[in-house]
């Protein structure tokens, strides 16, 4: 994982928790009953 300085927050928590743990990005959306357009924003500037 190439980690920018800072790293981006959904880059952080992608690499860090969801990829480990093979989750997709709707699964804090759901365990935190967020709304999914607020977790999106967040993910959507991930690099691929």
């Amino acid at each position: 994982m190439t980690m920018r300085n800072p790293p981006h927050l959904g880059e952080f928590i992608y690499d860090v928790y969801l990829k480990p743990a093979a989750l997709s990005c709707r699964y804090p959306v759901k365990q935190l009953d967020a709304a999914s357009s607020l977790l999106s924003q967040i993910f959507k500037d991930r690099p691929s």
